[in-house]
């Protein structure tokens, strides 16, 4: 005999949410808690309003949270958010000083590539616009030279300096 369930999927995720919430009104500065709660909304649920609003909560508790601030940085380049590049640049800079002042130059190449990557979009929108974008390609060809120095043989860092050699 064959059962068929009627009973809806859960959303697991929307439901821990709820019981984190429910948590938080009590420990409303459990470091712990706030992680989970933003990094559930903005990577599970991808729910780029409440995974500001939590990583930003997360910052107040903590301003040294280097993750935190890659998180956000992600949120506005990665598309999870409208995408700003001004904003994202902020966020991921800061991410990677303090990821670099922690744990060394090459322990997170990835925030030095969307680094290079956003600068590099972000000139490619000036271009669109008929403005000068000398400054963003020169900062990402950079960018990208840092990512080559701790991966020489990464593929993307190359073709971004490669295009990007005769535009600054």
């Amino acid at each position: 005999v064959e059962m068929a369930s009627s009973a809806p999927a859960e959303d697991y995720y929307k439901l821990a949410i709820g019981y984190l919430n429910d948590f938080s009104k009590f420990n409303p500065n459990d470091i712990k808690v706030v992680t989970l709660v933003a990094n559930t909304y903005l990577y599970q649920m991808q729910d780029c309003t409440n995974g500001v609003e939590w990583f930003e909560k997360l910052l107040m508790l903590e301003p040294g949270n280097c993750e935190a601030k890659k998180a956000l940085g992600f949120a506005y380049f990665g598309g999870l958010c409208t995408k700003n590049y001004s904003r994202a640049l902020n966020y991921l800079r800061d991410a990677y000083s303090c990821i670099v002042n922690s744990k060394g130059a090459c322990s997170d190449s990835e925030i030095a590539m969307w680094i290079a990557q956003c600068y590099h979009l972000q000139g490619a929108a000036k271009i669109e616009a008929k403005e000068s974008a000398a400054a963003e390609f020169k900062n990402a060809y950079e960018w990208y030279g840092k990512v080559l120095e701790c991966q020489s043989s990464n593929a993307i860092a190359k073709k971004g300096q490669d295009d990007l050699k005769f535009e600054f």
